[in-house]
């Protein structure tokens, strides 16, 4: 009842992109193609098993680079590579770890705004770069699932859980800056899981989904959206 939805779920392990188009279920079958991959369903979920806050840390160093982090940590706290990697190290030596000082803290920011950005490009379409004559592509043709219209994001995880507002804010507009060639989402607003109640959500709904849609709409102001 809202539109487009996309939700981030950043967690330990993985970073988890979900994306509700429902256009998508109206596409004529000329539209949808001869074969309906997974990018033309509706529901569409891509996991990224390296890319986590803790038990997965060095998978996102690995996957951007070191100094790639470190440019989202800003200017204003000093920290070298050899301190991201220890950093890095012993988060997954110690999942359980809370990032208690400010420099914690800002490399915790760091790590998520670099999985989130990632995990949505390795969701997100792209724009063709090159003609081609076999798939009947010129530069700039959408490929993949477009997410540029989404105007919903929900985000759940964590460092959502415990940071202000004006960091979690921070950290969504921060990995959808740079989308590129990448079909990202253009203009959207955000809602942020703070109870970490989705997976409740998701559970119940099978079960009441009339009485969960009204809720979850509540909880997330969603209700105001429409």
């Amino acid at each position: 009842g809202v539109g487009d939805i996309l939700l981030i779920d950043i967690g330990g392990a993985t970073t988890d992109i979900h994306s509700i188009l429902p256009e998508m279920e109206r596409q004529s079958i000329e539209e949808k193609g001869l074969i309906v991959t997974n990018e033309k369903q509706m529901s569409y979920r891509t996991v990224e098993g390296n890319l986590g806050m803790r038990v997965s840390a060095s998978g996102i160093l690995h996957a951007a680079g070191s100094q790639n982090v470190l440019n989202r940590v800003g200017s204003n706290v000093d920290v070298t590579e050899n301190e991201l990697i220890d950093y890095v190290n012993v988060l997954e030596q110690k999942p359980e770890l809370i990032a208690l000082t400010e420099k914690q803290q800002l490399l915790d920011q760091a790590l998520a705004i670099t999985a989130i950005e990632i995990a949505l490009k390795q969701h997100a379409g792209y724009l063709a770069q090159e003609y081609n004559p076999v798939m009947g592509t010129v530069p700039g043709t959408a490929i993949g699932r477009d997410l540029r219209k989404v105007g919903t994001i929900i985000a759940v995880g964590g460092i959502f859980t415990y940071a202000s507002s004006e960091k979690k804010n921070y950290i969504l507009t921060e990995a959808l800056k740079n989308p590129g060639i990448s079909l990202l989402p253009k203009e959207s607003k955000f809602f942020f899981d703070s109870e970490y109640i989705m997976y409740v959500i998701g559970v119940l709904s099978q079960k009441f989904p009339n009485i969960v849609l009204t809720f979850v709409k509540k909880y997330f102001g969603l209700e105001n959206e429409l």
